[in-house]
């Protein structure tokens, strides 16, 4: 599965990025600079952020660390369920989050 979210900066991608990889919650992330237009508490914002592509197999534990150090109230925490995986790239995965 790929978890999707968001965060304020390069240094919160970073840092979030780690402490997936090192609680073994993801078996990799990239993450890129985006643009979004949101509304937030009535008001419609335009922010520059970065977007989090997380490979995991294991939801909850990536949902658990998102929401103890993402620096947003209501942060961007979406699932999204793989129809194909090449074999050993799934594999590689589920191996690389085993311990």
């Amino acid at each position: 599965m790929i978890v999707l979210t968001t965060v304020s900066s390069k240094k919160e991608a970073i840092f979030i990025s780690k402490k997936l990889l090192d609680k073994k919650a993801a078996a990799c992330v990239n993450f890129y600079k985006t643009k979004s237009l949101y509304f937030w508490k009535e008001k419609l914002h335009k922010e520059k952020e970065f977007q989090l592509i997380i490979k995991t197999n294991n939801y909850k534990k990536v949902k658990k660390i998102l929401l103890k150090h993402h620096s947003y109230d209501t942060p961007e925490i979406i699932s999204l369920k793989l129809n194909k995986v090449y074999k050993k790239y799934k594999k590689w995965i589920k191996n690389s989050i085993k311990g």
